[in-house]
C-alpha cells in the first residue's frame, strides 16, 4: 500500500511539473511559473536549467520556464506556444535561450530571447501595446511588436558569425551591436557577416524573391508539422546586392546580379521543398 501511494504521488508530481508547478524545497510554497508549453516535438530536444545545473529531454505538454535553454539535436525540431500566444519553432541543431519573460497581459509584456545557434521561426499574433519584445542573435537585436519572421545563426569554420532575418509579416527594428539601426518591412531579407579576426561587420538588406516568400509563409502547411526555415547564408547575396556597378562583368555588360540571386532562390526553394517533405513524413 505504501509503495502504491508513493507511485501515485510521483505521478501527480510529474503531472504538476509538466504544468509548470514549482515547489520551494525549504518553504513548501507552490508557484506556477510556466511561460510557455511544448506543442510539438520531433526527434530529441533537451532543456538545460543553468541555476539547477540539470538537463532533461522534453516532450509534448512540458512547460517552458524563464531562463530555460533549449537545444535540439540532429533532425529534430520543437514548437513552443508562449503564454502571450507567441509561437517559437526551432529547427535542428539549434540553441535558444529564454532569457526573461514577464507579462501583465498578452499585449503588455517584457521579454528577451536569444538564438545562439541554428534556426528559428517566430510568430507574434498579439501586437505589443506596452513593454519590449526582443529577439537577439549574436550581433543584432530585433525589436518586435506583432509579426512573423525567421532567424538563422551560423558560425563558419573560421569563426565568423553569419546571421539572417527574413520578415514575412509586419515590421521589425534591427539594432546592431555597434548601434547601427534599420527597419525591416514584409518581404525584407537581412543578411550579416561578422568577421572573427577584426570584428568587421558586413550586412545587406535584400528583397525575398516572391515565390520564395510565399513558400516561407507556408500558408497551406498543417500546424501539426514544421514549416520551412531559412537555408544557409549565401555570401554572394551580400556582394551582389551592393550596387549596380558591382554587377557588371569584365566586358562592361550588366551581369545579372539579379540572375545570380534568382538562381540562389531557385536552388534554396528546391532544398526547402525536400526538407519540408521530410518534416511531414
Amino acid at each position: 500500500m505504501k509503495i502504491l501511494s508513493l507511485l501515485i504521488l510521483a505521478l501527480c508530481l510529474n503531472c504538476f511539473a509538466q504544468e509548470g508547478m514549482v515547489v520551494d524545497q525549504k518553504t513548501g510554497k507552490i508557484s506556477y511559473s510556466a511561460i510557455g508549453t511544448v506543442t510539438f516535438i520531433k526527434g530529441k530536444v533537451y532543456r538545460t536549467k543553468i541555476a539547477e545545473q540539470t538537463s532533461e529531454e522534453l516532450g509534448v505538454n512540458f512547460p517552458i520556464l524563464e531562463k530555460d535553454i533549449i537545444q535540439t539535436a540532429e533532425k529534430s525540431a520543437i514548437k513552443i506556444q508562449m503564454s502571450d500566444s507567441t509561437i517559437i519553432t526551432l529547427g535542428q541543431n539549434s540553441h535558444f535561450n529564454f532569457e526573461n519573460f514577464t507579462a501583465k497581459s498578452k499585449s503588455e509584456r517584457e521579454a528577451a530571447y536569444a538564438l545562439k545557434m541554428g534556426k528559428a521561426r517566430v510568430e507574434v499574433p498579439v501586437k505589443l501595446s506596452k513593454g519590449k519584445l526582443n529577439f537577439n542573435t549574436r550581433t543584432v537585436s530585433l525589436g518586435v511588436r506583432g509579426t512573423e519572421f525567421l532567424m538563422q545563426q551560423e558560425i563558419d569554420k573560421d569563426g565568423n558569425s553569419k546571421e539572417q532575418i527574413a520578415l514575412l509579416e509586419g515590421e521589425i527594428e534591427i539594432e546592431r551591436e555597434d548601434g547601427k539601426t534599420q527597419t525591416m518591412t514584409a518581404g525584407d531579407h537581412y543578411l550579416l557577416k561578422k568577421h572573427s579576426s577584426d570584428n568587421r561587420i558586413l550586412d545587406r538588406m535584400v528583397k525575398l524573391e516572391p515565390k520564395f516568400l510565399q513558400y516561407l509563409k507556408a500558408e497551406g502547411v498543417s500546424e501539426k508539422s514544421v514549416k520551412p526555415f531559412l537555408t544557409e547564408l549565401n555570401e554572394s547575396l551580400l556582394k551582389e546586392a551592393s550596387n549596380s556597378n558591382e554587377n557588371k562583368d569584365s566586358n562592361g555588360s550588366e551581369e545579372s546580379g539579379f540572375k545570380k540571386v534568382k538562381n540562389f532562390w531557385k536552388k534554396s526553394l528546391e532544398k526547402l521543398n525536400k526538407k519540408l517533405k521530410g518534416n511531414n513524413e
